[in-house]
């Protein structure tokens, strides 16, 4: 198998010890070709390059990295709201012209 955009995406968050959905290897892989992905990540997983922990994929066979990723995901549903206030105070400032959002925090994800 050529093909190797699924598992391209699925290392990047690796990196970051974070298993991804089938829709975020939709989202980043570098396709549109849904099909494709689908029989990648059936490859790969039947090849032992990648597991599927409940409705996530990643290069390690451990669930605790599913576990952390989700209660991350919980506490930065709570840190959002906090930090969207901070953001529209701080663009009320004078000569501000943008204010955004970047890091883990963007991506919903907070340790």
């Amino acid at each position: 198998m050529n093909d190797i955009e699924a598992l391209k995406a699925i290392l990047y968050f690796s990196i970051f010890k974070y298993p991804i959905s089938k829709g975020e290897v939709f989202d980043f892989a570098q396709t549109s070709k849904h099909h494709d992905l689908e029989k990648q990540l059936d490859f790969f997983i039947k090849e032992g390059v990648i597991y599927k922990l409940n409705d996530y994929y990643s290069p390690k066979n451990d669930l605790s990295l599913v576990e952390r990723r989700l209660k991350g995901n919980e506490k930065a549903k709570k840190i959002m709201s906090k930090a969207d206030k901070v953001a529209r105070l701080i663009a009320k400032f004078p000569y501000v012209e943008s204010v955004s959002l970047s890091g883990a925090l963007a991506k919903g994800y907070c340790q």
